[in-house]
């Protein structure tokens, strides 16, 4: 029925959730992807002047501040907004927390002109918006992904972060030089005001509840699994997660993840500026081409990992480590490798461990749903804390370590994290499993209603 969306309903859900999370990511980078184009050694703060005119002049301090405080905020709100989640869904988080976003970004601009301090606090408060966006995507691949399209499910929302970073590091260079850098944000506040009027019209928490999802489709995606409720009164057995060998493989695997990822969003433009002699519009551009490509990997490995016909576990660990130890290597090669040689070489080094992220899909994110099951949101929490932490402290450890800007202080930082990326995927190696652990089992099962029986 065409009232029904031919059976379709799950994919637009799964489409417009990865867009709704995207563009919250990406007003939450946008200052990252706009932060070459508004400095200067030349402080430019004219209250005559336009914003587009205005250009500041960062101490260390405060460029660690500007790239942490979201951090900090997003470390706060992650167990309060995990525990709203729980207590009222993604539906109504998502859509408030967005609305919030979308104002955040429109005010970036004018917080920088009034003072570093306001600047700061909002920084502050857009954490707050983009927490729990790991949590969010796991609800809904438990929502809404059938049994067998977990793994396309997991690959396409999880790659709210690549698609994020692609759309805003890609065009904030182009706009910043043709209409000013303060425009990038005004896009971003159309865009994502646009998208949260969409995410609150069509979405619902369960497919059975949606009014366009018809009886076939619901059978589908619900075929083969058990509605598990996770009530008030049922206790999350947090001391035997925190003390599962896996668990802590899962951890270090997405932190490694989202070293890269950081350094993709905050550091590469400043590297390739600065050491390449890369032009800031350049740069964005750049950091474009393996963003793309790795958000093709990763589409393309979700749907491999779902029908490649050999053991589940190996899937896993074979993904894990083309993901995260193909990223080390090169970040290897890159803390020895002297720019000089070929600038062509040197950009291109720059990029492979970005690309190279996008095989992990079958990794750590499809472990964490196979292992977890009621329990991914809880998981998905905690690793969102995790991230928090180790980004804020490398927003402030990176731009001290190359305060200088050599290349000697650059390979310092590549070296470091290409040893943390080894280190990980070996962990994760030895404790991957893909059959729910022993924590993620309970008798707590109510079966799921249909239409028909509604």
């Amino acid at each position: 029925m065409v009232a029904e969306c031919f059976g379709i309903n799950r994919y637009i859900i799964m489409i417009l959730g990865l867009l709704v999370l995207s563009l919250n990511y990406s007003c939450f980078i946008a200052y990252n992807a706009t932060f070459v184009s508004m400095v200067s050694s030349k402080e430019v703060n004219n209250s005559n002047s336009p914003l587009s005119s205005y250009r500041f002049n960062f101490t260390p301090f405060q460029k660690g501040v500007g790239f942490a405080a979201p951090f900090i905020g997003a470390m706060i709100a992650v167990l309060i907004k995990g525990h709203l989640l729980k207590l009222f869904g993604e539906h109504l988080i998502l859509s408030i927390t967005s609305i919030l976003a979308t104002f955040l970004v429109f005010l970036t601009p004018f917080s920088l002109s009034w003072s570093f301090v306001s600047f700061a606090i909002l920084r502050f408060i857009q954490g707050f918006t983009c927490s729990n966006l790991l949590t969010i995507a796991g609800m809904i691949v438990n929502s809404w992904a059938t049994l067998k399209e977990r793994g396309l499910f997991i690959a396409v929302l999880s790659s709210h972060t690549e698609l994020g970073a692609l759309l805003t590091m890609g065009s904030s260079g182009l706009i910043s030089s043709n209409f000013g850098w303060p425009t990038v944000f005004y896009i971003h506040t159309v865009v994502l005001g646009v998208l949260t009027f969409l995410w609150i019209f069509y979405y619902r928490n369960k497919p059975e509840n949606h009014p366009i999802v018809g009886v076939n489709e619901l059978e589908t995606i619900t075929k083969g699994k058990k509605h598990i409720t996770i009530t008030n009164d049922c206790k999350i057995p947090v001391a035997r997660i925190f003390g599962s060998f896996v668990f802590w493989g899962l951890v270090l695997s997405i932190v490694s993840y989202y070293l890269v990822f950081q350094f993709t969003i905050s550091f590469a433009s400043i590297y390739l500026k600065n050491i390449l002699g890369v032009s800031p519009s350049s740069a964005g551009f750049i950091t474009l081409i393996p963003l793309l490509i790795a958000l093709i990997i990763k589409f393309v490995s979700g749907y491999i990992s779902d029908r490649l016909k050999i053991n589940e576990l190996l899937k896993i660990k074979l993904f894990n480590t083309v993901g995260l130890m193909g990223p080390a290597i090169f970040f290897i090669i890159l803390s020895i490798n002297k720019p000089g040689t070929s600038k062509i070489l040197d950009i291109v080094l720059v990029c492979l461990p970005i690309a190279f992220l996008g095989f992990s899909s079958g990794g750590f994110p499809k472990c964490a749903v196979l292992i977890a099951g009621k329990f991914t949101p809880f998981l998905m929490t905690v690793f969102q804390f995790a991230v928090g932490l180790t980004c804020l402290g490398t927003s402030f450890l990176v731009p001290k370590i190359t305060a200088n800007d050599t290349f000697t202080e650059w390979s310092t930082v590549f070296a470091f994290y290409g040893l943390i990326l080894s280190f990980s995927n070996t962990i994760f190696v030895i404790s991957a499993q893909s059959e729910p652990a022993g924590w993620a089992i309970s008798p707590i099962i109510e079966p799921i209603k249909n239409k028909q029986e509604a």
